[in-house]
């Protein structure tokens, strides 16, 4: 089968055109970098955009009380905690739902459960396993925006040319092992 020289250059063209169009679209964020979380009494929070500077490495972990894999971890987590607290450039932050909160229908902003319950179950939580890092609160609409799909999850990122860059996502219980192969992959 002949073609036109013609036929051959308006192929090209569309590829060339379909092309600029693809790389020239924006890319998609994966996570909102301006979503702000606050700690459970409301005094401090935490934005991956309000992080300082001297942060090169950071872990968030999102889990939810009565959540199995979330309560395996907690000994991983804290050892975590324990081990890279005082290294000024890796940071570890922990983000508390509800079980209910994460199956709310994209329309849902407000949790199922008043925000006071919530708190309450985080707190009994932190009390139990003697939580000693940071802790915030999600909302529906906050897990949303960071594309968390059930509990336990936990993210990576670390910056690169001043920007946020989430270099991997676990989607179930992490290990200390883990938390420190992806730190150790910063250096």
């Amino acid at each position: 089968m002949r073609f036109s020289r013609l036929t051959i250059f308006s192929l090209w063209g569309l590829v060339f055109v379909f092309s600029t169009l693809v790389t020239c679209t924006p890319r998609e964020k994966f996570v909102d970098t301006e979503r702000v979380f606050f700690s459970f009494d409301k005094k401090s929070s935490f934005a991956l955009k309000n992080l300082p500077n001297h942060l090169q490495t950071i872990i968030v972990n999102f889990y939810a009380p009565r959540c199995p894999p979330c309560e395996n971890e907690v000994p991983a987590l804290k050892k975590f905690y324990k081990e890279y607290e005082k290294n000024s450039a890796v940071g570890f932050f922990a983000i508390g739902s509800s079980l209910t909160a994460v199956d709310a229908a994209p329309s849902e902003t407000v949790p199922r459960e008043p925000i006071e319950a919530i708190v309450e179950e985080l707190k009994k939580f932190t009390y139990k396993f003697s939580l000693p890092y940071p802790q915030y609160l999600a909302t529906p609409a906050d897990l949303k925006a960071w594309r968390v799909t059930g509990f336990p999850e936990t993210f990576v990122f670390s910056r690169t040319d001043g920007k946020w860059l989430l270099r991997r996502k676990f989607v179930s219980e992490v290990t200390f092992e883990n938390l420190v192969e992806q730190v150790q992959l910063r250096r």
